[in-house]
């Protein structure tokens, strides 16, 4: 039966892609309709699925679709990476395509990428969801899981420790506030 489901996940995935490469985000069952909306974020994490289930044709065709929003920005004097989204740039979008680079060992593509997630930190060891404009910044306690567990990735896929410290107060601080002491 597992095997059975699995097949059934990859159809699932291969079905809803689109022509450009991103996936169906909404479908109605009750009404036929699909959404015209592409939430950029969930789109990068339903592939992580595919890749899961070795479906590369499928992965590969999504990245071309972000490769091809993706922009080159400089930040505070350094080259990064980021995917826009409705005029925004979530920093969970960057964590996770990160992390469907790493997954598929493409490990050089993505050091533009890890710089714009470090650049993020707050002077409180805080993440911030965005990275413009400023007027919409807030910090996130799961997009910073995501980029923890992003920068982790890249750190033991590289053996680049330059983050190691970015890292652990963040991880200081999100345990301090956000993880159940008892």
């Amino acid at each position: 039966m597992i095997d059975d489901v699995l097949t059934l996940a990859g159809r699932w995935f291969r079905n809803f892609q689109k022509d450009n490469g991103l996936f169906h985000y909404q479908y109605d069952v009750r009404t036929g309709e699909y959404s015209t909306h592409d939430n950029i974020v969930r789109q990068i994490g339903c592939a992580l699925a595919p890749q899961a289930l070795g479906m590369d044709d499928v992965v590969d065709r999504l990245c071309g679709a972000i490769e091809s929003i993706v922009e080159r920005q400089t930040y505070d004097g350094r080259s990064i990476r980021i995917i826009p989204f409705d005029g925004l740039y979530k920093i969970n979008a960057i964590a996770l395509y990160t992390i469907l680079l790493l997954n598929d060992g493409k490990n050089d593509d993505v050091d533009e990428f890890v710089i714009g997630m470090e650049l993020m930190e707050v002077d409180d060891s805080f993440l911030y969801l965005y990275y413009v404009p400023k007027q919409y910044n807030k910090i996130s306690g799961y997009a910073t899981g995501e980029v923890l567990y992003a920068l982790a990735k890249h750190m033991r896929a590289t053996g680049d420790d330059r983050n190691s410290e970015t890292m652990q107060r963040v991880f200081n601080r999100m345990y301090e506030t956000c993880i159940d002491q008892d």
